[in-house]
């Protein structure tokens, strides 16, 4: 599956017609296009740990990746902190099958000093009925990434995909902390507005009017 949908993501060659060619095909709805507005499709939905973070700072109520808060300093009331884990993963529910889904971004912090690294991929694979899950795509961190400061996984398609459940799977070492902030997913479509009137929908105008 892994070559296919690399193949499939770079657009360099066709995939015959077989069981993981559909699967594929049934995850992707065409290319993105980032002309339009975007919303982050996370804020406000629930997840679940693998593994629960550290008691010394926990992630209470499952709240803290998805709340839209972020942090450029390390602090307890934005960060989750999990120690000691050789695999992390972490599974988000949008609440129902979402189209349009594209570009992803993940807020973590690296301060070795401190005992606080990354891990050297991310994972990324998919769902819609949150029993078999495809996967999409993996996020290398660089070795050489700058100490004291936020970095950031980041993931952009050219194809969209449709899922319900994102899964994000943290492997490679075992850092003794690993810190993650916030989880961003981007969807690209007309008219979105998080404001309280909502969009601007000018009226439709099938007669002439003179004033």
């Amino acid at each position: 599956d892994y070559i296919y949908i690399r193949l499939h993501i770079l657009g360099v060659a066709y995939i015959s017609e077989n069981e993981t060619a559909s699967r594929v095909d049934a995850m992707y709805d065409g290319i993105a296009d980032r002309t339009l507005d975007k919303v982050n499709v996370l804020k406000g939905k629930k997840y679940t740990y693998s593994k629960a973070p550290s008691v010394d700072y926990p992630d209470e109520s499952n709240v803290k990746l998805t709340d839209g808060k972020i942090s450029e300093k390390f602090d307890k009331d934005n960060w989750a902190g999990l120690y000691m884990q050789s695999t992390a993963e972490i599974t988000f529910d949008l609440g129902e099958v979402t189209s349009g889904l594209t570009d992803l971004k993940v807020y973590a912090l690296n301060q070795k000093g401190y005992g606080i690294s990354l891990y050297p991929k991310m994972d990324v694979s998919v769902s819609k009925d949150g029993k078999d899950y495809n996967y999409l795509n993996t996020v290398n961190a660089p070795s050489d990434v700058s100490d004291d400061e936020n970095f950031f996984y980041e993931l952009n398609l050219q194809d969209t995909f449709s899922a319900r459940y994102v899964r994000l799977t943290f492997s490679g070492r075992t850092p003794t902390w690993f810190f993650i902030c916030e989880v961003e997913l981007y969807s690209y479509g007309e008219n979105y507005d998080d404001s309280y009137y909502g969009p601007f929908k000018p009226e439709k105008i099938t007669t002439p009017k003179y004033w």
